[in-house]
Formats: C-alpha cells, sequence, structure tokens
C-alpha cells in the first residue's frame, strides 16, 4: 500500500486486517476531505493502539535564534493549557463548515 486510501479501503474492503499509518495523518485525511466517495461511505477505521509516538520539530534561520527560548515556552504552555487542540479543532470545524457551504 502506498496511500493512506489504499490502506483504509482495503480495511473496509476487509482484504487486510491491519493497517499502520500516522495517526494524524489518517485523521487529516478523513477529516479534511481528502477522502474519495467509496472510503466516506464506508465505516471509519478504529485505532488499535499507538505504538510509536513522534514529535514534530520547528526550525528558524539562525537570525532568529534569540526568540527560540521565548517562542518554545510559549508553545509549550499553550500545548498544556489546551490551546493548541482548541485551536487545530476551530480550524477544523472552520474548514468543514465552508466545505459544506
Amino acid at each position: 500500500m502506498t496511500t493512506i486510501e489504499q490502506g483504509v479501503r482495503r480495511l473496509q474492503l476487509k482484504r487486510v486486517a491491519l493497517y499502520f499509518d500516522v495517526q494524524e495523518a489518517v485523521q487529516d485525511y478523513l477529516a479534511f476531505g481528502d477522502a474519495s466517495p467509496q472510503v466516506r461511505a464506508g465505516p471509519a477505521p478504529s485505532l488499535l493502539r499507538i505504538v510509536e509516538s513522534t514529535t514534530g520539530h520547528a526550525y528558524l534561520h539562525r537570525r532568529h535564534e534569540a526568540f527560540v527560548p521565548t517562542l518554545s515556552d510559549t508553545l509549550q504552555n499553550m500545548k498544556r493549557q489546551g490551546i493548541v487542540a482548541r485551536l487545530r479543532e476551530e480550524a477544523l470545524q472552520r474548514f468543514l463548515a465552508a466545505r459544506a457551504r
């Protein structure tokens, strides 16, 4: 399988019993409407468990090095306070609402 579409579709058709991928990638693929009509019409895949977690990293140009400590603290606080999750959910809802029009 080379795409999320293939993996999810094969699960729906019971051609495979297990499909490994990046959780956020599959969630975004399903949530943002990239899925084909066949995938959208079928049952949503279930997450069994997370095998391994990864982290994302932000990179700045060297000339912005002085901002790193403040930026890092701010991003950590936003995540801890649930602001990042809230903003992501709000953006998703706006996107889905705009798409439905």
